[in-house]
């Protein structure tokens, strides 16, 4: 469900500013991005302190959900680069880009694991 409500908020919002060409329309969708990157900057501190030991495991969230996510999430992102903040644009793109990417290292099943060459 709050996968879906994400969703609606970027598609919801920047079809509201495409209509009106009011910026305030693109706040819940950056505030939504916003979330985001705190919630995948805590994960990649957790990930990489030392000492600690991380097991890092996917949600149930499915492939096809994961892509809509984020083309909805690039639609919000497009539009704030139109209206200048691109800085802003950039950090949440590289979030995009490492989400997309993971979500299609574990669909084509790729191992990442390490291991000896011996």
């Amino acid at each position: 469900m709050y996968l879906y409500a994400v969703i609606l908020t970027h598609v919801v919002f920047a079809l509201g500013f495409q209509y009106t060409g009011n910026i305030y329309f693109l706040i819940p969708g950056s505030l939504v991005l916003v979330y985001q990157m705190w919630s995948f900057t805590k994960v990649a501190a957790l990930v990489l302190s030392p000492d600690w030991i991380i097991e890092v495991e996917y949600s149930d969230t499915s492939f096809g959900e994961k892509m809509l996510l984020q083309l909805a999430s690039i639609l919000t992102m497009y539009f704030l680069y139109i209206e200048g903040y691109q800085l802003f644009v950039g950090a949440t793109a590289f979030l995009s880009f490492i989400t997309i990417v993971s979500a299609l290292l574990t669909v084509l099943g790729v191992d990442m694991e390490e291991g000896d060459d011996e």
